[in-house]
């Protein structure tokens, strides 16, 4: 498998640090697919982004993210 995480950033807590990825999508989706089925679409590519970020950096992934350009929204993963 390959693939490049798009962007993450170490969250600093009060003594307990924590990651948030965030995967951008380009894809010339509509507004005809559900927030649901995008989730569905990439939950797997960004738990493993979350799994290799945590094993590296041995600090706990808290949120994924995908963002979609062509929805302009942010969507929790």
């Amino acid at each position: 498998m390959q693939g490049v995480i798009d962007a993450f950033y170490i969250k600093k807590n009060e003594g307990r640090d924590s990651i948030v990825v965030v995967d951008y999508k380009t894809d010339g989706i509509n507004n005809s697919v559900s927030i649901e089925k995008l989730k569905e679409m990439y939950r797997v590519q960004l738990d493993i982004y979350g799994k290799c970020l945590s094993e590296i950096s041995k600090i706990n992934v808290e949120k994924k993210f995908i963002y979609s350009f062509a929805l302009s929204k942010c969507i929790e993963v």
